[in-house]
């Protein structure tokens, strides 16, 4: 069955992970300013070291290139979908948001998801940016990594080495 959630928010996401699990295909339908914000966020909080603090994104040297690569991916989807999005206010409140003197020290929310054994959203977020874009046949090789690193820790993060 086919499934569309109007919210990416945390029981949107939630809700929308049950029922994928249950065999039904989702789509979560958002704001595109906000979705675009979780997606970068969340994806960008999970692969960084397990157990950082988002404090540690922002000071990462390459931030900004890795935050353009995918915003520019989303705009170019949004546009295909005949959403018009702003490239520069987009990653001008991501650098607001990943500045080391104005973020907190806090665990992502995605990064709990995974430590306490839960499934992330991630296929809500990068994940629906990359079938969308496959439906315009558009490369969107940054949301894709992100979407594949995320879901190969969760499938693997159970597996010990011997």
């Amino acid at each position: 069955m086919k499934i569309a959630i109007a919210g990416s928010g945390a029981l949107g996401c939630r809700f929308g992970s049950m029922l994928h699990e249950a065999g039904n295909e989702v789509l979560l339908i958002d704001n595109w300013k906000e979705h675009v914000r979780n997606i970068q966020t969340k994806g960008l909080e999970i692969v960084t070291e397990a157990g950082s603090p988002i404090i540690h994104i922002g000071k990462y040297s390459g931030i900004e290139e890795v935050m353009k690569g995918i915003v520019n991916e989303i705009v170019e989807v949004a546009a295909a979908e005949k959403i018009e999005l702003d490239n520069d206010k987009i990653m001008e409140m991501l650098q607001q948001l990943f500045d080391p003197a104005k973020t907190g020290n806090h665990l992502p929310s995605m990064l709990q998801d995974m430590q306490n054994g839960r499934k992330t959203e991630i296929e809500y977020l990068n994940g629906a940016i990359v079938k969308i874009a496959e439906k315009h046949n558009i490369a969107v090789p940054n949301n894709s990594l992100i979407s594949h690193l995320i879901s190969m820790m969760e499938k693997t993060r159970s597996l010990k080495c011997s």
